[in-house]
């Protein structure tokens, strides 16, 4: 007959593993959807040259935001985006509000935590 070898520490090195693909895959998730949000914004994709183009884009920066799987660094993109009349404006997503460090469930979380506790 043949024994199981799997430990407890296999177990849960497993599941370590497993939490941190799941983690860094909610992150490549949340920045694909922030780069669609900015190529429907500015009417094409990255390295694209159209005449109906909106504006251009202008780098990245990195936000820290806490989520319900962790604290994670996202890369936000940015741009410069043509308004009326001629002027600028610089785009701001609707998925991930200017300011924000938490997502809204975190939010929803504390709020319940608080309110429960006082």
């Amino acid at each position: 007959m043949r024994k199981d070898t799997t430990t407890e520490a296999d177990i849960v090195r497993f599941r370590q593993d497993l939490w941190t693909k799941i983690r860094n895959r909610v992150q490549e998730a949340i920045e694909v959807v922030l780069d669609g949000e900015l190529e429907e914004a500015l009417g094409c994709r990255s390295h694209e040259r159209t005449e109906a183009r909106l504006g251009y884009r202008n780098g990245a920066e990195s936000r820290l935001v806490t989520t319900e799987l962790g604290a994670r660094t996202l890369r936000v993109p940015r741009a410069r985006l043509r308004r009326e009349a001629g002027t600028t404006g610089e785009f701001h997503s609707e998925v991930l509000p200017r300011y924000a460090r938490r997502t809204k469930v975190v939010d929803e979380m504390l709020l319940g935590a608080y309110c429960v506790f006082r």
